[in-house]
């Protein structure tokens, strides 16, 4: 009778008992059995999880040639599932979070400043002046956000006049003098639902900015860039020259929008001049331009583990093969002196030097032990001679454990001297 369409036709007691082996080495093929592995009944979140877990317990002890990449791979990748992944799929309803990034001096204080309509972070010409970052959201949207480890990170500041549904984040300069700025600057991007990264004409050539955002690219992270401060004689060559950038780096299409440069200027920036993104991030704010954007870049920080864990677990491999390799040369160096040591106790080491002497003391004629056993072989003497011999026995006994010690002991020192230039 042939299987129903749709069905798996279970394989017969015969052909079963016949090859087990064979079975057992494909019964991964059969849909039936991956179903039934526990993974397969997980939802996706549960196996994000587990993957955080698993990557924050990896280690790699051996400082091999790939290690420090590995660490800092690593690193990077529990950042990516606990700040973004694992929040963004615990509560998909939550605001996405829109993180304003740049190189120093781009003006991403004054940036967010004008799109709120107040000063909510920093600005000034010291550097840096972005020391703690800013979250912005609308009131109504602080319970969304209450659980995003992201938290822990930020001032929080509310305010009517960011558009429900995304939350701006004003991150530190990723190039910034102090290193807990760079850091922290890099975890933030990690949290990122959509990059609002900020350059000027003067910068935005600089090679850091660009290896960031081809790493986003990598990850499927949604990206839009603010071109700021810019001359109107070279808008046309400054903005042809980073339309050009964008291509050649995977971001065509990216939302572009440009800032002129108003000279020495304090305070916010016109609204006239900042509508184009107030008009943006109202857009962006819509319930499904909000979901679009956070499954583009969820659906692409996703696509993006498997190459990252593979990385990782090659590098782990590395680990393994190193160590066996350790295993292995650590066993075949602690071979001769082994043999060394057994070959010295054989030859009598441990019975030269002052356990002869004592021996030859207890065997002369007289000597407690001169007469120990009959002709018959059966030992002379009564139980109190007996008693007499065990204790002048003794002293030979603590010579010996003596002179053994010393000759073990030199060979776990010859030992340890091999072992440590192996």
């Amino acid at each position: 009778m042939s299987a129903q369409p749709g069905t798996v036709p279970a394989p017969s007691a015969r052909g079963a008992h016949a090859a087990p082996e064979r079975n057992a080495r494909h019964a991964a093929s059969d849909p039936r059995d991956v179903l039934a592995r526990p993974l397969a009944a997980t939802s996706l979140l549960d196996a994000v999880k587990d993957l955080r877990r698993d990557v924050e317990r990896t280690g790699f002890p051996l400082d091999l040639e790939d290690t420090a990449s590995a660490r800092a791979s690593r690193a990077r990748l529990v950042d990516q599932l606990g700040e973004h992944l694992v929040p963004r799929l615990t509560e998909l309803s939550a605001p996405a979070v829109v993180v304003v990034s740049g190189s120093t001096g781009a003006g991403k204080s004054t940036l967010v400043n004008s799109l709120v309509g107040r000063e909510v972070s920093e600005a000034g010409v010291l550097r840096p002046t972005t020391r703690r970052p800013v979250l912005v959201h609308h009131p109504s949207d602080t319970e969304l956000l209450s659980h995003h480890p992201v938290l822990e990170l930020v001032q929080v500041v509310s305010d009517d006049a960011v558009p429900r549904g995304i939350a701006l984040l004003d991150a530190p300069d990723l190039d910034s003098v102090l290193d807990s700025n760079r850091e922290q600057a890099h975890r933030l991007l990690e949290a990122a639902d959509l990059w609002l990264f900020v350059t000027t004409a003067a910068r935005y050539g600089d090679a850091l900015p660009w290896r960031v955002l081809e790493a986003a690219v990598e990850r499927g992270t949604s990206i839009a860039m603010v071109l700021n401060r810019v001359p109107s004689a070279s808008l046309p060559t400054v903005r042809g020259d980073l339309l050009d950038r964008l291509r050649t780096h995977g971001l065509e299409g990216s939302p572009l929008f440009v800032v002129p440069d108003l000279g020495p200027h304090e305070g916010l920036l016109s609204s006239a001049i900042v509508a184009p993104v107030q008009r943006w991030l109202m857009m962006l704010a819509g319930p499904d331009r909000a979901r679009t954007v956070v499954g583009r870049t969820l659906r692409g920080s996703l696509s993006a583990l498997r190459p990252w864990v593979d990385e990782l677990a090659e590098a782990v491999q590395s680990q393994a093969d190193a160590a066996a390799r350790i295993g292995r040369t650590l066993d075949d160096v602690l071979d001769a002196p082994v043999q060394q040591a057994v070959a010295s106790v054989r030859h009598g080491a441990v019975a030269d030097g002052a356990v002869r002497a004592r021996w030859a003391e207890l065997t002369a004629d007289g000597a407690p032990l001169a007469s120990v056993l009959r002709a018959s072989g059966r030992i002379s003497g009564s139980s109190r001679d007996g008693r007499a011999r065990a204790v002048a026995v003794k002293p030979l006994v603590e010579d010996l454990t003596r002179s053994a010690a010393a000759v073990l002991g030199a060979a776990g020192a010859h030992a340890q001297d091999v072992l440590r230039t192996a």
